[in-house]
């Protein structure tokens, strides 16, 4: 609140940021202050920051709060139809649970679920096909697709979960570089095995 000048909720205007706001020209929005007057704003549309995000820190130096305040800003800014959350969560539910009534969540996958979380990732695999073969038939496409957010919360314990069939399963996060829009790690120090994956397997 304190980053938008608001005390209420109804001071965010939250439906006139929708109508003004455009996701295919920026997706800017503000995660937090470096001093008093100094908004910190991170835009992941592909022509300024990029689509990817690494957030990276020991224990309790916040990187769980940055992808709150991150997720939180861009519904208060974009329109459910514009932007939208498909949150993997491995760290028990918790931190997904925050977000269950946000109408911009399309979903959940928590280490709880077993095997139903293996059917919604097949699901992130049709998911990723279904827009292979949209983006081939026309460039006009990329121009009006809704933007999807994958965010992971503790991408160790997503990969300790699919290692056993990790030749199908993590090519899906390697795709959705491709096509999904953001692809946010909340446990960094698992990049190394992705990369690892990629170039030896993948390439």
């Amino acid at each position: 609140m304190e980053m938008y000048g608001a005390e209420t909720f109804e001071d965010l205007q939250v439906s006139s940021r929708w109508k003004k706001n455009a996701p295919y020209k920026s997706l800017a929005v503000p995660i937090g202050l470096r001093g008093q007057d100094d908004l910190v704003q991170l835009n992941l549309h592909e022509k300024a920051h990029g689509p990817h995000g690494l957030i990276a820190g020991t224990t309790g130096s916040g990187k769980s709060e940055t992808i709150q305040s991150y997720i939180l800003s861009l519904a208060v800014n974009f329109h459910p139809h514009d932007v939208a959350f498909l949150l993997i969560d491995y760290k028990g539910g918790g931190m997904a649970n925050l977000f269950k009534d946000l109408p911009h969540l399309l979903g959940t996958i928590t280490n709880l679920d077993g095997a139903q979380s293996m059917r919604a990732l097949a699901s992130i695999n049709a998911e990723i096909h279904r827009r292979e073969r949209l983006f081939g038939l026309s460039h006009l496409i990329l121009t009006h697709r809704d933007h999807i957010s994958l965010i992971i919360f503790s991408f160790a314990g997503l990969f300790y979960a699919l290692v056993y069939r990790w030749t199908k399963n993590l090519k899906i996060t390697i795709l959705c570089h491709s096509f999904f829009n953001f692809l946010i790690y909340a446990k960094p120090i698992w990049i190394f095995v992705y990369n690892y994956v990629y170039y030896h397997f993948f390439r």
